[in-house]
C-alpha cells in the first residue's frame, strides 16, 4: 500500500500506529439487471456518510480514510470516480496471504482512496493526533524493530550475565 501511504504522507512507524483509522472497502457490486441511473453513487455516498459513526459504535474509534481496489479486467471504477475518490495508480499485483506476507498473483488492481471528511488526511500526517483520536494510537503496542541477528546477539549477551536470583550452592545454612 505504498501509494496510499505516500498519498497520506506518513512513514512506516506512523502508519503502524495509525492504520486503525483506515478501512478497506472490500466489495461494492451493483447487479447490472437491477440498476438505475446514479444508484452506485447514491448508495456509496450513504454508506460513506455513516461509516465512521458505525465504526465508532462497533470498534470505539472513527475511520478517517477509505481505500478500495478495482480489478481493471472486470470493472471500470466509474462509481468511485463519480463519488470523488482519488485514483492513486495500480498496485504491483500482490495479495496478502498472511498478516505480513504477500504473494505475487500477477493481477495489478487500480487503487482508489477517499477522506471521509476534509482534513482527515492532514490529521493522519500530523506529528500529534487530535486529542479525540490520540487514545486509539496510544493503544497500539510497542513493536520491536531489531533484526533477527540483533536479537540473537542480544540473547547471547544476556546468557553471559550472572543471574543473582538463583540460589548459590555455596550459601551457608543457619
Amino acid at each position: 500500500m505504498r501509494p496510499r501511504d505516500a498519498w497520506i504522507g506518513w512513514h512506516d512507524e506512523r502508519r503502524r500506529r495509525r492504520l486503525a483509522f483506515v478501512a478497506n472497502n472490500v466489495r461494492f457490486l451493483l447487479l447490472p439487471h437491477r440498476t438505475v441511473p446514479n444508484l452506485g453513487s447514491a448508495a456509496l455516498s450513504r454508506v460513506l456518510a455513516r461509516l465512521s459513526d458505525d465504526w465508532q459504535a462497533r470498534y470505539e474509534h472513527p475511520i478517517l480514510i477509505v481505500s478500495t481496489f478495482v480489478d481493471p479486467d472486470r470493472f471500470q471504477g466509474t462509481v468511485y470516480q463519480a463519488s470523488g475518490w482519488t485514483e492513486l495508480g495500480r498496485t504491483k499485483g500482490h495479495g496478502r496471504q498472511a498478516r505480513d506476507f504477500y504473494e505475487n498473483h500477477g493481477k495489478p488492481k487500480r487503487l482508489f482512496v477517499r477522506e471521509l471528511a476534509p482534513g482527515d488526511r492532514r490529521n493522519l500526517q500530523a506529528a500529534q493526533l487530535k486529542q479525540a483520536l490520540a487514545p486509539v494510537e496510544a493503544k497500539v503496542p510497542v513493536r520491536c524493530t531489531l533484526k533477527v541477528a540483533e536479537l540473537e546477539s542480544l540473547s547471547s549477551q544476556f546468557r553471559r550475565v550472572t543471574d543473582h536470583r538463583k540460589v548459590s550452592d555455596n550459601r551457608s545454612t543457619a
